[in-house]
């Protein structure tokens, strides 16, 4: 299992009073066999510290060799600190066991 996430417009810049972004999560099933498995989001906000932002979505099932693409947006409030954030993507048995992630940055601006 693989996952990818994939920004609609980047670069993302999100103004003083907040904002939303929408990206695509893309879960890949590479086996031979059907797998089943989580996906969740998080967000690391400046500073380090990590949330969960979406899901998770519990024991989604993929067919043999196919791809799984969903389409999501996250809110980002007015009062979220101004800085960069990485947005991480994971796929596997929530919320401890990883098979793969990615992640993609964006900025929030301040007042």
């Amino acid at each position: 299992m693989t996952i990818r996430l994939e920004p609609l417009n980047p670069p993302i810049i999100i103004p003083a009073n907040g904002g939303s972004f929408a990206f695509d999560v893309v879960s890949n099933n590479a086996d031979s066999s059907a797998q089943t498995f989580d996906v969740w989001c998080k967000v690391e906000v400046p500073g380090g510290s990590q949330f969960t932002a979406q899901g998770p979505d519990f024991g989604l099932t993929l067919p043999p060799l196919v791809n799984l693409t969903r389409l999501r947006s996250q809110a980002v409030p007015p009062g979220a600190p101004a800085g960069s954030y990485i947005y991480w993507g994971f796929v596997g048995t929530y919320p401890w066991t990883v098979i793969d992630s990615d992640n993609f940055s964006f900025f929030k601006e301040g007042f």
